[in-house]
């Protein structure tokens, strides 16, 4: 068995009114790198989660790991895994799928099963819970996720190459069973025919490169309002976006990162007021990053993404 290196891509979800439909990888990406060894199967983690995260069997990178070779009836080989943490943990942009993609996705690697992408797709969004974020993470771009006679039916669109997204992650977290929670269960009908409506601008822009329907493609009505008031500032943080430059801003996933969209010249000055409004007591994040056209994938031993 050969060292093995990955990288795994961040991804936001949702993106307005797509909500636990679609789903976008982000070229901020996780490595890890596999070390064949004698004795069991070992770990240390670096960068975010390096203080907190402990790589056992309750991990959730291991865990995927061994639910592939109890799926496939395989044994993993034993070694040694490197994992270098870039990707901000409960924040809204997919760090729990991108610890289920790599995991599969490594085991996949490791044992030799060689399965399709496709293949492992149910695997993972049976391990998630939902596929927005790891359909993304598992196959890039830009995505939507349609469950259709007990099958995943998967439609992927490219993304103008000249938008800018702006990530910008507050201190606090907002953990994805409390920001459901908040939301309601009943919607009316105009809020209903709004979401389709921003959906349909989202395909829109992207089809057309038409980035002046994202403000309608962002305009959610179903989970934006309430999550919001999970998240410090986050009114205010949106309108910075805008008064900078931004075509358009939202949640990313459910939060707390929220997410601008821009063009190149106007990325930097975005991110810096988003940062700005957030506060100093929330020491934010600003990544400013393009889409992740391919997904999970291996990379050479000496390659840093």
């Amino acid at each position: 068995m050969m060292n093995v290196k990955i990288r795994i891509p961040a991804t936001t979800a949702n993106l307005g009114c797509g909500f636990d439909v679609f789903g976008m990888a982000l070229d901020l990406y996780n490595e890890v790198a596999f070390i064949p060894g004698e004795e069991t199967l070992t770990g240390e983690i670096h960068g975010e989660g390096a203080g907190t995260l402990i790589f056992n069997e309750q991990n959730l990178f291991y865990k995927s790991m061994n639910f592939f070779a109890a799926h496939y009836g395989v044994d993993l080989p034993h070694g040694h895994l490197v994992m270098k943490h870039r990707i901000p943990i409960a924040r809204g942009l997919g760090s729990s799928s991108a610890a289920v993609v790599g995991g599969v996705f490594l085991a996949n690697q490791i044992t030799g099963l060689q399965r399709s992408k496709e293949e492992l797709l149910p695997l993972v969004v049976e391990l998630e819970g939902h596929p927005d974020n790891v359909t993304p993470c598992l196959l890039g771009g830009f995505c939507s996720a349609h469950h259709i006679d007990a099958d995943w039916q998967i439609s992927q669109f490219s993304v103008p190459s000249d938008w800018r997204f702006v990530v910008v992650s507050p201190r606090s977290e907002v953990s994805t069973q409390k920001a459901r929670e908040i939301m309601p269960q009943t919607v009316s009908l105009q809020d209903a025919v709004q979401t389709i409506s921003g959906a349909a601008a989202l395909i829109g822009a992207l089809v057309n490169r038409r980035p002046q329907l994202l403000q309608a493609a962002f305009a959610d009505r179903l989970h934006v309002p309430y999550r919001l008031t999970l998240i410090p500032h986050g009114k205010e943080v949106l309108k910075a976006a805008l008064q900078a430059g931004a075509y358009a801003s939202t949640i990313s996933g459910s939060g707390s990162t929220l997410l601008a969209v821009s063009d190149e010249n106007h990325a930097a000055a975005v991110g810096k007021a988003m940062q700005m409004e957030f506060g100093e007591e929330e020491a934010a994040q600003v990544h400013i990053v393009t889409v992740c056209a391919d997904g999970v994938a291996l990379i050479p031993l000496d390659k840093e993404t």
